[in-house]
């Protein structure tokens, strides 16, 4: 018959064992965000909606690069009667949408 002794040395492998399979298996979490920003529309022709798009997708990209995320993919786009709203997807690692066409990696020179 096994001791008491030997008996608590191979429970607490087992537990060692079992903690440490664990801490190597533990899962890496994602920070996902939807951000909706938005520009002033001057007027409905071609140069002025892109203008407020790429306004709006600007306040996106600085927001995403300000919370330390690295990919960003638009999610929709509205132009209004005053406005052209944009929602985009943000996350620290590269999203993996079947249905998406890509997202794009932000980079963005500092002055």
């Amino acid at each position: 018959m096994r001791t008491l002794a030997s008996i608590m040395r191979t429970l607490a492998s087992f537990v060692l064992a079992l903690l440490i399979g664990l801490a190597a298996a533990s899962p890496a979490f994602a920070r996902v965000v939807v951000m909706q920003t938005s520009a002033a529309l001057e007027n409905h022709t071609e140069p002025a909606i892109e203008r407020a798009l790429r306004e709006a997708l600007d306040v996106a990209l600085d927001g995403a690069v300000a919370m330390g995320l690295s990919w960003m993919r638009v999610d929709r786009a509205r132009v209004l009667d005053d406005a052209v709203v944009v929602w985009v997807v943000a996350s620290d690692e590269e999203m993996d949408d079947s249905d998406d066409a890509g997202g794009i990696e932000l980079e963005r020179e500092t002055i």
